[in-house]
């Protein structure tokens, strides 16, 4: 049985592949290329893919391997809606030290200062691990783990256009001063709209038919 650190090793690889551009929506994930970056077997890439395509993370097409699904805007309003419900819960039901809100907004100046897609990815993803760190639910944790891996392929679209950030940046400072004063409920609502106004904007950006994507429904 693979073990959460071994599933975070797979998942943290993929991330660096996706970061690298060596990986992209359609394409078929090779088991061996994977165990040889991991120096490890191919019996718990598979394993940890496996659990992943049970997240719907990865599209498992018997007799063909492991694929990674094609964006869809179903799909991003159902893994956007979840994220922002599991993170506005966590943090919630969450403490927060005077320690906490200085790292949240080192964090936040970290995101400001990305100068690339890539870099504000891993920086946005920092902040909000920190904004539900303090949950002590590891199942909710590792859900969130691996719903974020495909996650990526949405953001990494949208954190290309610097325009499109200042909103989360903007949104971002407000849940820092509502956790600072202790007002949770204040902090879950703004994190669940930093959710819904980028999935809006990938929605308007990267959907819509005069930009050459399909719309959906």
């Amino acid at each position: 049985m693979i073990t959460s650190s071994e599933r975070n090793r797979v998942r943290s690889l993929l991330l660096d592949e996706l970061l690298n551009g060596s990986i992209h929506c359609g394409d078929r994930l090779s088991l061996p290329g994977l165990a040889k970056k991991m120096k490890c077997s191919v019996t718990p890439i598979r394993e940890a893919l496996t659990q992943l395509e049970s997240s719907q993370v990865i599209e498992a097409i018997p007799n063909r391997g492991f694929f990674i699904p094609e964006l869809d805007i179903r799909e991003a309003r159902n893994l956007y809606d979840l994220i922002a419900t599991i993170e506005a819960f966590a943090l919630e039901q969450s403490v927060f030290s005077a320690r906490n809100v200085q790292q949240l907004e080192r964090l936040q100046m970290a995101f400001e200062a990305a100068d690339d897609p890539g870099a504000r990815i891993r920086a946005d993803m920092a902040f909000h691990d920190a904004l539900t760190g303090n949950y002590d639910n590891p199942y909710a944790q590792q859900i969130l783990k691996d719903l974020k891996i495909r996650v990526f392929f949405y953001e990494k679209s949208y954190m290309g256009d610097s325009a499109s950030t200042i909103h989360s940046e903007q949104l971002h400072c407000e849940i820092i001063r509502a956790i600072a004063v202790n007002d949770l409920k204040k902090a879950s609502e703004l994190l669940r709209q930093n959710w819904h106004i980028t999935l809006e904007s990938i929605r308007k950006h990267f959907f819509n038919p005069q930009h050459g994507r399909k719309s959906g429904k």
